[in-house]
């Protein structure tokens, strides 16, 4: 009798960690990138968005010497054209900064607004 008492106490015990366990388990998908609204990120709607969106004619991809064109204009990393610096150099793209706002332009057009 002692046996099977101290076998149904585990069995409940275990039940309850079980559901215990049930209400912890993730409500979302932990892998998932975060989507920040503007007004999330401290900033209102506004000044999230960039209407500068100037061509990107060419890129030489160099490390800490790499270059870019805007219009007739070279670029070098960390430099800036029109109040814009030059963050970050890719194959297919130019990551520019100014304030908190951030534009990333391709060969082939505009990425847009990068977080």
């Amino acid at each position: 009798m002692k046996n099977q008492t101290l076998a149904l106490i585990a069995c409940l015990a275990g039940a309850a960690g079980m559901a215990a366990a049930a209400d912890t388990a993730p409500r979302h998908d932990l892998f998932a990138r975060p989507k920040l609204a503007p007004e999330a990120a401290g900033e209102p709607a506004s000044a999230a968005r960039s209407d500068w969106h100037p061509p990107l004619r060419a890129i030489v991809l160099a490390g800490e010497r790499s270059l870019v064109k805007i219009g007739n204009v070279v670029v070098e990393l960390g430099g800036e054209i029109e109040g814009w610096r030059l963050v970050r150099v890719a194959e297919d793209k130019a990551v520019f900064t100014r304030g908190r706002q951030r534009v990333a332009l391709t060969m082939g057009g505009v990425v847009g607004d990068v977080r």
